[in-house]
């Protein structure tokens, strides 16, 4: 009978051990279900927030894309079409995707094309006029006046800087006109004679002969000057960049002379237009006369200020 009892009391503990156990595991499973829920509540307040405050900006932004095409529109009906233009970018740089910006796209499209007219007719009259001051004139006044966008200003920034190194060239540009050869001649003023020691010289100029017609071509002349004969018969170029001139020099283009124990040789030659072009590229030309004795210098910076001036010259040419 005791044995009974025992066995009666150990069962009873034993179903207690179970029922608890399922217990905690029910307060556990409903504590994290408690949990989820808070958490479940607090992202959606979250969400809530997020998505009041994008239809606030939202809204800001309707509002700010509104106001910049109202504004452009305004400017644009007042012909301030850099300030329109300003307005106009703004927004579509700020926003792209607004029902607003197409609109304000055609409203760029049709001011581009107001300008690119104007800088049409600026780069027109600018060409008509007869010499390059006035040329340059215009266009600064064409500039000062009209509206023109940022492409249409480097276009005629990029046309004025030519006018101007085509006039500081021609300062430097003596024009001979020859009517009975039907022909102009166009020589530098710079100083094309150098010095190779004390009782020799020696002459090196490039110059354009350009004939009523149109043609042009470039011409080389040559000149020694010592007391003794050298009688050369090539002069050769070379430029540092690779270039390379030979140019041969024979009766009767080579002349020569003796006036009061100097020694006069001249030659006045064609030379390939392309090498001149080239050679004007060239940081350094070195030169050598060479008959029956050789002379090698290299041209002075003056002599290559001439080179270059009458290249942009023969270039500008038509």
């Amino acid at each position: 009978m005791k044995k009974i009892i025992i066995l009666v009391i150990l069962f009873g503990l034993l179903s207690g051990c179970v029922s608890l156990k399922k217990y905690n595991e029910l307060q556990k499973e409903l504590s994290d279900i408690k949990q989820k829920n808070e958490m479940t509540s607090k992202d959606a307040r979250l969400l809530k927030q997020k998505n009041e405050a994008l239809t606030q900006e939202l809204q800001q932004s309707r509002q700010t894309a509104e106001f910049l095409y109202k504004a452009g529109t305004e400017f644009y009906d007042q012909k301030q079409y850099d300030r329109a233009m300003d307005h106009f970018e703004k927004l579509l740089d700020r926003f792209p995707a607004n029902s607003l910006a197409t609109q304000a796209r055609e409203k760029i499209a049709e001011i581009s094309a107001l300008s690119s007219s104007k800088a049409g007719k600026i780069l027109k009259a600018a060409e008509g006029a007869r010499d390059l001051h006035s040329r340059i004139e215009i266009i600064d006044r064409g500039m000062n006046k009209a509206y023109l966008t940022r492409e249409d200003v480097e276009q005629l920034s990029k046309k004025r800087d030519l006018y101007k190194s085509q006039e500081e060239t021609n300062r430097h540009i003596l024009v001979e006109d020859d009517p009975t050869q039907s022909q102009r001649v166009y020589r530098t003023t710079r100083p094309t004679i150098q010095r190779v020691g004390h009782d020799k010289s020696f002459q090196v100029e490039i110059y354009i002969v350009q004939h009523y017609a149109g043609k042009r071509d470039f011409r080389i002349k040559t000149r020694y000057t010592g007391d003794k004969w050298i009688s050369y018969d090539v002069v050769t170029l070379r430029g540092e960049n690779g270039t390379h001139a030979e140019i041969v020099c024979k009766y009767p283009e080579k002349l020569s002379n003796m006036i009061q124990e100097r020694i006069y040789e001249w030659s006045d030659n064609d030379i390939e237009d392309e090498k001149v072009i080239k050679l004007s590229k060239a940081g350094t030309i070195t030169v050598r006369f060479s008959g029956g004795y050789k002379y090698t210098f290299e041209m002075t910076e003056e002599q290559l200020h001439a080179l270059r001036e009458i290249v942009r010259k023969y270039q500008s040419l038509r």
